[in-house]
């Protein structure tokens, strides 16, 4: 059972949660997600509303234009992101619409009307750095990220 006092510093009214509170009082780490928090499917690297996902960082257009996304598309939403997944604030506040993909990256991407401009943002729970395992038949591979542990499956005959 949660205590008053415990419950006032977490919900903050209105529908908001001060989520370093939350953390504090599940004695979890890392920051709550939006999608909840679970072992078996930890979404916890995409952050929350107001934290950005492990990885966070500002791209130029060009390296935006050759970046390839892996996975499927997860979830596209709209956050002002004030602090680094870790708590650190960042510069200033990042109002973009964030799209998540299940191999756990994605980009954001932030436009200002009325400056005609558009900044870009990658992020990844992981530069993962892919290592032959095994042949699993034919043109069928196994390869398992080095920092990681992820197994990634590809058929590459087609």
């Amino acid at each position: 059972m949660i205590s008053q006092e415990d419950y006032d510093k977490i919900y903050l009214g209105d529908g908001i949660v001060n989520h370093l509170e939350l953390r504090k009082h599940l004695n979890i780490e890392g920051l709550y997600s939006p999608f909840g928090l679970s072992i078996k499917d930890d979404k916890s690297w995409m952050g929350s509303y107001n934290y950005a996902p492990i990885g966070f960082r500002e791209v130029t257009p060009e390296e935006f234009a050759q970046v390839r996304f892996d996975g499927s598309l997860l979830i596209h939403q709209h956050r002002q992101v004030f602090y680094q997944h870790d708590g650190t604030k960042l510069g200033k506040m990042v109002s973009a619409d964030f799209t998540f993909y299940s191999g756990n990256c994605g980009y954001a991407m932030e436009r200002d009307y009325w400056k005609k401009t558009v900044r870009y943002y990658l992020f990844e729970k992981c530069v993962h750095n892919w290592v032959h395992t095994r042949n699993l038949g034919r043109c069928y591979n196994e390869y398992k990220c080095e920092h990681c542990g992820e197994l990634n499956a590809v058929d590459s005959g087609d």
